[in-house]
Order: structure tokens, then sequence, then C-alpha cells
């Protein structure tokens, strides 16, 4: 007989008196589970017999092998998260979720809802299970997400010097135009990302073949939330300067354009340089510190370019994909984000 089995039957009176009288049908059903298996079921077989996953067989068995008859309770009835014990759960998770699973001694990046269980009952010493933690997280507010990337590279004083240039610009005379400008790559193989579909139903995007790219220069106005777009089948210098001379024309009117870039390599090449020159300080660009994406505001129109657009695309080409992609940045610059989102296919 198995270790298991032969504590089984080691308390088997006191799972009889558990199956019969207990008010919990949760404690019922787990003393039956472990009386089938002292008379001789194996987990395959009792979990078919019960209607159950074999993983809560084999769960149950290893709540009676490391807490006995006391791990069987029903800890939903059993009241153990009282008032007081509740809030003091609720005002530790946000502080320890903040935190990496290995600073508590786990072999784990993330966090799952059954390693923050272990670790309340390790910090706390209170049991809770796994349907009532969830709710327990909500409640302090505690979310899974995507987290967000920082650059170790960044110079130190990158904060300090974004906010003189954001100061700088602020000051700029009347008449003169702010924009933050940069490159999209548009990937023909498609960038996969969420979407809504019924429950057990799995979407999926068929691969085109071999990958092609297009590529985009942009510049955009967070104040007027005006867009001007070229695109070309190279991130030359050429591809910057079309958008230069673009720019020349569409403000022909307005004072010097200040043109927020990053220090890509196109951005400070002889070739750009000399296009400048050409437009006789009609742009100007204001370079970024390094490594400072989140300082160009075009960023979120390539973000909400990717999202309506280029993943999950069906597209059989890149000439399809990008009159697309043209189609919703023109709409884009014409009605904002949302109406761009919502518009008919041409």
């Amino acid at each position: 007989m198995t270790p298991i089995v032969l504590k089984i039957l080691a308390v088997e009176e006191d799972l009889f008196a558990l199956r019969e009288y207990s008010p919990s049908r949760v404690e019922r059903r787990r003393a039956s589970i472990l009386l089938a298996r002292g008379e001789g079921l194996s987990q395959r077989q009792a979990a078919a017999f019960f209607g159950v996953a074999r993983s809560t067989v084999q769960r149950t068995e290893y709540l009676l092998r490391d807490a006995g008859l006391e791990g069987l309770r029903d800890l939903r009835r059993a009241g153990v998260l009282r008032i007081a014990r509740r809030a003091e759960i609720v005002a530790a998770l946000a502080p320890m979720v903040k935190k990496q699973p290995r600073s508590y001694g786990w072999l784990r990046s993330t966090w799952s809802i059954e390693l923050v269980c272990l670790t309340i009952r390790e910090q706390l010493g209170v049991d809770v299970s796994v349907a009532q933690m969830g709710r327990l997280l909500r409640e302090a507010r505690c979310r899974r997400v995507r987290p967000s990337q920082s650059i170790a590279l960044a110079p130190s004083d990158r904060d300090e010097q974004l906010e003189r240039l954001s100061l700088w610009l602020s000051a700029a005379p009347a008449g003169d135009v702010v924009l933050h400008s940069d490159e999209v790559d548009v990937h023909l193989l498609p960038k996969l990302g969420p979407d809504w579909a019924p429950a057990g139903v799995r979407k999926e995007v068929s691969t085109p073949g071999r990958n092609k790219k297009h590529y985009i220069a942009g510049a955009y106005d967070p104040e007027t939330k005006d867009l001007v777009v070229v695109d070309g089948p190279s991130k030359s210098s050429d591809l910057f300067i079309a958008l230069l001379h673009e720019l020349a024309r569409r403000y022909e009117d307005a004072g010097t354009v200040h043109l927020v870039v990053d220090n890509y390599i196109i951005h400070r090449s002889k070739k750009t340089k000399r296009a400048l020159k050409a437009l006789d300080g009609k742009i100007r660009l204001c370079f970024l510190p390094p490594y400072s994406p989140k300082g160009n505001r075009i960023e979120r129109v390539w973000l909400d370019l990717h999202t309506a657009i280029t993943r999950n695309h069906r597209c059989a080409d890149i000439d399809e994909l990008m009159a697309e992609v043209r189609q919703y940045l023109a709409a884009y610059d014409e009605d904002g984000v949302r109406a761009a989102g919502h518009r008919r296919a041409a």
C-alpha cells in the first residue's frame, strides 16, 4: 500500500463521519474521494467516478498528507478570514506583489495566485483559498498587467534633460510649431495580440510567408492632433528628408517647425544636415536624451496603429497591408484615434 492509502485507512472512521455529517459539500466530496482511494480506486478511476479532474484528487490527497483532517476543512465556511485578519491581508498584498517572488525566496519571476497564497501563509500564518485570494487582490487594487520597460543605459539626468526640453519648447515664439517625430516599421508577418473570441475558441492568424517590411516616418502635434506621414521601402535618410520637405510644405505659412526627434542616425546624418540647411532654418531638430522613448508623443500614434491594423492582420501582401495603414493614418489625422478605429474599410 502507498503511504497516502495507509494514512487514509488510519483515519477512515473520521472520513466516514465527515462524509455523512459535514454541512459543507466541499468537505463531503473530499472525504468521499479519499474513501474511494482507500478502497483501491486509482487516482484516474476516482476522478472519473466523481466527475472531477485528476488534479483535484491529487490536491485532496496533499491536503490530508500535509495537514491531516484539518486540511480537509472548507475554509470558506470555517470563517478563517475574520474582519481583522482580512484587513491585515489586504494591506500586505500591494507591497508584496510590488516585489519579485525571488524577494521571498521563490524560484519564479512572476506571481501566480497560488504563490501569493503560499507567501501569505508564510508571512501571516493564514490559509487563504485561491478563489478568495483573487477577491482579496481585487480589493487591494492589485491587477495583472504588462510591465513597462526601463532602460539601464539611459543617462542619470534624463528626467532633468526632458524637463528642460519641455520648458524650452513651451516658450517657443507664437506662430512656431512643435511636432514630435519618429519612424515605425510595418511588418508583413502579423504581430499577435489579444482579441475577443467565444470561450474555448482560439482564433488563428496565418502567416503569409516570408516577411517584408515597409517604413513610415511621421510628425505629430499633440496640441492640434495633426499628423503628417510619409512612407518608403527603407528607413534611411531619404525617408526622413521626405518628411522634412512635406512638413515645410504643410507648414509653409507657420513660423519655425521645432521637430522633437530621437538620436537615430538618419536624424544626424550628413545628408539630413544638408537638407536642413537647404530649408534655410524652416525646421529645427530638438534631440531627446538617449533612450527616452516616453518623451516622444508620437509613440502613442504608432501603438494605436499596431492595435488597430497590424496586429492579427489577414493581409496577403505588403501592398494590401500598407493600403490599410495609409487609410487608417489619414483617418487618424482627420478624425482622431477613436473615429479612425471605427472607419469602414475602403
